[in-house]
Parts: C-alpha cells; sequence; structure tokens
C-alpha cells in the first residue's frame, strides 16, 4: 500500500492501533496520534513530550533560509506543539541527521537559532543524538 494513498493521518492511526497494545501505562494520558504525548508522573504532575522532524527540501530550502534559520524554526516548532498543549517549556532533546555537505560551522548555526528561540521561553537544551545522513 502506498502511504500517500492513507495519507499522515492514516499512517498515523495504524501505527497508534499496533503500539497501543503494548503499552499498559494507566498513566498515559495522550499518545500516539497529535502532535505531542502526555502523563501523569506518580506525583500527580502531568509532562507533555513532543517530537517533530523537519528535512530538507520539504520543511526548508537552504537556497533561501540560512542554518540559523532552520535552528530557528525547529525550536519554535517543538514549543508551539508544547503550548497547543497547555504546557510549559523545560527541557528538550534534538535529533539531527547530518549530510557530508555541512560544516561544523552550519551545525553550530543550527543549535545556535534553537537555543536563541527555546530560551525565550525558558526551554534548555540538555541532549539528543547526531547521525550521517
Amino acid at each position: 500500500m502506498d502511504i500517500g494513498s492513507i495519507g499522515e493521518f492514516g499512517l498515523i492511526e495504524r501505527i497508534r492501533k499496533i503500539t497501543e497494545t503494548h503499552n499498559p501505562d494507566s498513566n498515559l494520558l495522550l499518545s500516539i496520534g497529535d502532535d505531542a504525548a502526555a502523563y501523569i508522573h506518580p506525583k500527580n504532575r502531568i509532562t507533555v513530550i513532543t517530537t517533530d522532524t523537519m528535512a530538507e527540501d520539504v520543511h526548508f530550502d537552504l537556497s533561501y533560509t540560512t542554518f540559523f534559520e532552520v535552528g530557528w524554526r525547529a525550536g519554535v516548532s517543538n514549543l508551539s506543539d508544547i503550548a497547543a498543549m497547555g504546557a510549559e517549556p523545560g527541557y528538550a532533546v534534538v535529533n539531527i541527521g547530518i549530510p557530508k555537505k555541512w560544516t561544523v560551522e552550519n551545525i553550530e548555526e543550527i543549535y545556535r537559532g534553537m537555543t536563541e528561540s527555546m530560551s525565550l521561553s525558558g526551554c534548555v537544551i540538555i541532549g539528543g543524538d547526531c547521525v550521517k545522513s
């Protein structure tokens, strides 16, 4: 089956059906199917978690977007998902696929953009993962 025939939300629904049978956690308030997930801590506090993926030539075009702007957009798109859930951001982890053609300075600019945009709401990058793409 072609993904285009069911679309993003059709695919998400199929994934949700597969994963929900393996998640007996009664503390989970919201899982797959929205921009973020939410669960209750044992001390009755709610945590909201989100993730976004951005792909070159899909979500940004480097012919007219700076690396700083790519980072800024990555930061605010995740902050927006947290805000949409009525939550306050605290920490962020960043997963980034790095093409060979990008330089260290390019990556630094992406992180500067993310750090600056997230700092406006008190959010701090605390970790993540980097891979070659």
